[in-house]
C-alpha cells in the first residue's frame, strides 16, 4: 500500500540509499524499491568497482550516522594519478 510512504526511491545503490537514510532519519516514512534481491546484493561476488568518497559525502555519512558502519572498510587515498587514453601525463 503505497499510502504507507512519504517517499519511494526507485533504486538502491549509494545514491538512493543514502537518500533513504537521509529522509528516513529527518521523519519521513521512507521505501526503497530495488529490483536486485537483498539477499542476492550480499553474495560475495567481487566486480571490481570503487567508489571514492569526497569529504562533503563523508561528512554526510557522519551526519545520518552512516560513517560509524564504513570505517573499517574505507582507504584514503593517499596518491592519484588522472590520465586522458594513451597520454602518460
Amino acid at each position: 500500500d503505497i499510502s504507507r510512504y512519504d517517499l519511494m526511491i526507485a533504486g538502491g545503490g549509494l545514491v538512493g540509499l543514502t537518500l533513504g537514510v537521509a529522509v528516513a532519519r529527518a521523519g519521513l516514512r521512507v521505501a526503497v524499491i530495488e529490483k536486485t534481491p537483498f539477499a542476492r546484493q550480499l553474495e560475495p561476488v567481487f566486480d571490481g568497482r570503487v567508489s571514492a568518497i569526497a569529504l562533503a559525502s563523508q561528512r554526510l555519512f557522519e551526519h545520518i550516522g552512516v560513517w560509524a558502519h564504513l570505517m573499517a572498510e574505507a582507504q584514503p587515498i593517499r596518491d592519484i594519478r588522472v590520465s586522458d587514453a594513451d597520454s602518460p601525463f
